[in-house]
């Protein structure tokens, strides 16, 4: 049976969010929403499957993103360019610009991954190994 648990930026769990919820916290509201509060996960179980979404937070560039499983993690990746500029998220970790996802396209990372546990297709992603020396990303 699949279930999903939402650790919010308060710190409160939200078990099985639904998509419409979720789209208020992500789009609409994104700025009051997550301008208060620290990162947030979201945890995604199926059977034997699980996987952990990790969300960062700056209001001027967006999200970030670490997906993990067993088998893989990937870091959210929006402009290689950006890289080894940084920036700060709302609770204050060093992460490089270019790996924000603005929140109209964070918005489909989200949704797959309450939907189906996985790695959006929608953005690129990058093995943290991958990384140049100067970006950060935790």
């Amino acid at each position: 049976m699949k279930y999903t648990e939402f650790y919010t930026p308060t710190g409160k769990i939200i078990k099985n969010i639904d998509i419409q919820t979720m789209y208020k916290y992500t789009v609409e509201g994104f700025e009051k929403y997550w301008s208060d509060g620290q990162g947030a996960e979201i945890h995604y179980f199926e059977d034997n499957f699980s996987a952990t979404l990790t969300i960062g937070v700056n209001l001027n560039y967006g999200f970030y993103f670490n997906y993990s499983d067993r088998k893989i993690e990937e870091i959210s990746l929006f402009d290689i360019n950006k890289i080894e500029d940084i920036t700060e998220t709302t609770d204050e970790l060093e992460v490089s610009v270019g790996l924000f996802i603005p929140p109209i396209l964070a918005w489909e990372v989200i949704k797959t991954f309450i939907e189906e546990g996985k790695a959006s297709k929608q953005i690129q992603w990058i093995n943290p190994d991958n990384l140049p020396e100067d970006s950060r990303f935790y």
